[in-house]
């Protein structure tokens, strides 16, 4: 297996393992940790995972 097969493999993995995860993104999130953020979040509920998101400043103004 490749190396980039093998390490979607182990996040699969991770992720069907684990049903409690916390989501953060960096300090002073800008728009792109913010839709990360939320992206990782919808794939968790579509899981059906447990999960909680954290930003540690305010989502910024448009």
């Amino acid at each position: 297996m490749q190396t980039k097969e093998r390490e979607f493999q182990q996040v699969r993995q991770f992720l069907m393992e684990h049903d409690d995860f916390l989501v953060v993104a960096h300090i002073q999130p800008d728009g792109d940790a913010v839709s990360s953020t939320l992206a990782v979040g919808w794939l968790l509920s579509c899981l059906g995972k447990n999960y909680k998101m954290v930003n540690e400043g305010p989502i910024p103004a448009v």
